[in-house]
């Protein structure tokens, strides 16, 4: 009697465990991984659909950038962008939001250049001040370069 129960439970699942192989295999199928390489006479660029970039300054989030395409051209260290959107963090209290119909950035320096219907929205106070503060004391040095 026990090894009857043993081998319908064993039975049920492999059969459970094949219900969802199969099932993960299908949606695989169904929605592919949203990256296309292209190789070039100069290289291969990548297409990447719902394109996501997160950058941090001194362990706080710094600014996400979106994109419904990009494409990344590994020869001029240069990322295309189309539909992009920016959200900057000033601080915890203060964020802007930048919208373009295309883009591009650079994978060196992480500067960003936008085209095309360009929006730009804040709070106002005294975000543009506290914007110029940040700036002026991350690119200051002393005289002896330190």
């Amino acid at each position: 009697m026990n090894n009857k129960i043993r081998k319908l439970l064993f039975v049920s699942i492999l059969a459970l465990v094949f219900s969802f192989g199969a099932n993960y295999y299908s949606s695989l199928e169904n929605n592919p991984l949203p990256i296309s390489i292209e190789k070039t006479e100069k290289g291969i660029d990548v297409q990447i659909q719902n394109f996501k970039v997160e950058n941090e300054y001194n362990g706080r989030k710094d600014w996400i950038l979106k994109a419904e395409k990009a494409t990344i051209n590994n020869e001029q260290q240069v990322v295309k962008l189309k539909d992009v959107n920016v959200t900057y963090y000033l601080d915890e209290d203060h964020e802007s939001h930048i919208s373009a119909r295309t883009g591009r950035m650079n994978q060196e320096t992480n500067d960003i250049y936008l085209e095309g219907d360009v929006r730009f929205t804040a709070e106002l106070g005294d975000f543009v001040q506290k914007y110029m503060d940040r700036k002026r004391s991350g690119t200051q040095t002393s005289a002896n370069g330190s």
